[in-house]
C-alpha cells in the first residue's frame, strides 16, 4: 500500500511539474448549457468527454467568447448591466459578484394548490494567478410543495435535491443552500477540484452510475487527462442517516475511466465504494486508507481486508453515427453471481441495471435542435445494502436514478434553442414495483437488504405495480448570460397510480431562475 501511494504520489508530481499557463473554468451543472457546449464540440469527439460533466472549459474567457452571439444591442450602461454584461467585476481581483434569484409560482388545477418558491443570494466567480478558479452560490428562502412531495419532506426533513431544511411554517419550508468549488490547474494534464456540489456521469438524460439527482455534497475530485483518455477519481464525505434514525457519516470513492477510440466511439468503466465510518462496536473506522488508493480495483480489495462495504461497478459507451447522431448507453453491476443468473430462478442478489439512448443534435438540418429517446431499467435490491450507511443514497435520495431501483422507465425530450430563447418538452412513462403490505420488494434503496423476503423469484416491478407519467412543456428566456439568469414558464402533466392510491397533478408555472 504505501509504495503504491508513493508511485501515484511522484506521477501526480511529475504532471503537475510541467510549467502551464492555461487556467480552465467548468460549466454550470445545467442540462441546456451541457447540451449546448456539447453540440458545438461534436467535431471534437477525439479529445472531448461528453460523460464527464461538468464540463471542463478551455479557459475563464471561454464563457464570454461563447455568450457574444447573444449579446443584445443596447448602448445606455444600466441596460447592459441588466441584460448583457457583469454587474460587479474587480479587475484588479479578476473577480465577479453577481445575484441569483429563483422565484416560481405555479397553479395545480387537479389539486387547488399552488406550490411557490422564493429565494435569493449572491454567485461569485474568481481567477487567480493562472491556476485558480473559483465558483460558488450562497442563498436562501421559503418554498411550498404539491401534496405528493410534501409527503416525501414531512417523512423524511429533506427537500428534494437540496438537502435539510431550516424550518416548518405550516405549509411552508425555509431553507439555506450552498454550492461551489475551487479548481487548480496543476498541470495541462492534471486539475483538482475541492468544494461542495453535484457531479453527474454519463451521456443520458439519466445516470444509473452518478447523476444530480440528490443534494449537493462534500467532495475532493482529481482530474487526469492524457492523450485521450480522461481518469477521474472522486472523495465523497456525506451524512447521513443511519438504521438508528441518527446522523452519521459515510464515504464514497469513485473512479471514472474515459476513453475515447477514434472521433466516433467512447468507452467508459466506473467503480465505487461505500463504507460507513462507525465500525459495529461503535468506533470510529474514519476514511478507509485501503480506498485512498487512485487505481486500485475495489473489489479485490474489499475481499482482502474482510469487508462489509458496498462495490458497485459499470461501464458505458458513446457511438457516433452519421456526423450527428449518438448512441450511448451504461451498465451496473451491484452484486452478481454467475451460477444464480444461469439457473435462472431470479435470486435477489443479481442485482443490474442498464440503460440505452439516442440522441441527435441540430437535427433534420435545423440548427440547435435536439432530440433523444432513452431506456432505463434496474433490477430489485440495486444500489441498497446492509444498511443505508452502506447504500448508494445520500439524504434520503438515491445518488443515481431518481427512482432507486425496480423499475422500468422510456423517456423522449426535444429541445430547441435560437439566440436567447429556448423551447423544450420532456415525456416520461415508468413502471415502478413499489414496496407492499409492509414488505421490501427492492424500489426503495434505503431498506435494507436483510429485509428481502424471498430468496428466489424476485422478478422486475415485483410489489405493487405503480405507473409514474409525466410531460412537461417550457419556454424559456435567457436574460443575463453572465449572471445565468433566465425566466421561463410552461406546463406539467403528472399522474401517480397504484393498488393504493392515484395522483393527478395538472400544473402551470412562471419562473425567474438561477442556474445554481
Amino acid at each position: 500500500m504505501l509504495r503504491t501511494k508513493l508511485y501515484y504520489l511522484s506521477f501526480l508530481l511529475l504532471l503537475s511539474s510541467l510549467n502551464i499557463k492555461a487556467q480552465k473554468t467548468f460549466l454550470l451543472l445545467d442540462k441546456q448549457e451541457s447540451i449546448r457546449y456539447e453540440s458545438i464540440n461534436i467535431g471534437n469527439l477525439d479529445t472531448f468527454h461528453s460523460a464527464i460533466l461538468p464540463h471542463i472549459l478551455p479557459s475563464p474567457l471561454y464563457y464570454d467568447t461563447l455568450n457574444i452571439s447573444l449579446k443584445l444591442a443596447i448602448r445606455n450602461t444600466f441596460g447592459n448591466k441588466v441584460f448583457n454584461d457583469k454587474l460587479l467585476y474587480i479587475n484588479s481581483l479578476k473577480t465577479h459578484i453577481y445575484p441569483i434569484a429563483n422565484l416560481s409560482y405555479a397553479q395545480d388545477f387537479a389539486n387547488s394548490v399552488s406550490p411557490q418558491l422564493w429565494s435569493s443570494g449572491f454567485a461569485i466567480e474568481s481567477n487567480w494567478r493562472k491556476t485558480w478558479h473559483l465558483q460558488a452560490a450562497f442563498w436562501g428562502g421559503m418554498a411550498t410543495f404539491s401534496t405528493y412531495q410534501k409527503r416525501f419532506i414531512d417523512s423524511t426533513s429533506v427537500l428534494p435535491s437540496l438537502g435539510r431544511y431550516n424550518a416548518k411554517f405550516t405549509n411552508t419550508y425555509s431553507f439555506t443552500n450552498f454550492r461551489g468549488s475551487v479548481l487548480y490547474t496543476a498541470s495541462p494534464y492534471i486539475y483538482f477540484q475541492l468544494g461542495r456540489d453535484k457531479n453527474f456521469w454519463g451521456d443520458g438524460y439519466r445516470s444509473l452510475l452518478l447523476s444530480d439527482n440528490a443534494a449537493a455534497y462534500p467532495f475532493a475530485k482529481v482530474m487526469v487527462n492524457v492523450w485521450k483518455i480522461q481518469y477521474v477519481i472522486l472523495y465523497q464525505f456525506l451524512e447521513d442517516v443511519n438504521e438508528k434514525h441518527q446522523w452519521e457519516k459515510k464515504y464514497i470513492v469513485s473512479h471514472f475511466l474515459s476513453w475515447n477510440i477514434g472521433k466516433r466511439f467512447n468507452i467508459n468503466m466506473f467503480e465505487s465504494v461505500v463504507f460507513r465510518d462507525k465500525m459495529p462496536n461503535g468506533a470510529s473506522r474514519g476514511f478507509d486508507i485501503n480506498y485512498w488508493n487512485p487505481i486500485i480495483f475495489f473489489r479485490p480489495v474489499e475481499y482482502s481486508i474482510g469487508s462489509p462495504d458496498n462495490v458497485i461497478m459499470g461501464s458505458g459507451f458513446r457511438w457516433r453515427w452519421f456526423n450527428n447522431m449518438h448512441w450511448y448507453g451504461q451498465f451496473v453491476l451491484d452484486e452478481f453471481m454467475l451460477k444464480e443468473w444461469l439457473d435462472n430462478n431470479n435470486w435477489w442478489a443479481n442485482k443490474v441495471g442498464y440503460q440505452l439512448g439516442f440522441k441527435m443534435y441540430n437535427s433534420f438540418g435545423v440548427k440547435n435542435l435536439m432530440l433523444r429517446a432513452e431506456y432505463n431499467t434496474v433490477r430489485p435490491y440495486t444500489y441498497s445494502h446492509r444498511s443505508s450507511m452502506e447504500n448508494y443514497g445520500y439524504l434520503y435520495q438515491p445518488l443515481a436514478h431518481p427512482y432507486g431501483a425496480n423499475f422500468k422507465e422510456f423517456l423522449a425530450s426535444v429541445l430547441y434553442q435560437k439566440n436567447r430563447w429556448s423551447f423544450s418538452t420532456r415525456l416520461s412513462f415508468v413502471k415502478v414495483g413499489m414496496d407492499k403490505d409492509g414488505l421490501d420488494y427492492g424500489q426503495n434503496i434505503y431498506r435494507s437488504y436483510l429485509e428481502v423476503p424471498n430468496i428466489y423469484g424476485n422478478v422486475l416491478l415485483q410489489g405493487d405495480l405503480t405507473h409514474i407519467n409525466e410531460w412537461e412543456a417550457k419556454v424559456r428566456y435567457l436574460l443575463n448570460p453572465s449572471w445565468h439568469l433566465s425566466v421561463e414558464m410552461g406546463v406539467q402533466l403528472f399522474s401517480f397510480s397504484n393498488s393504493q392510491e392515484n395522483i393527478q397533478q395538472h400544473q402551470v408555472f412562471l419562473g425567474l431562475r438561477s442556474l445554481f
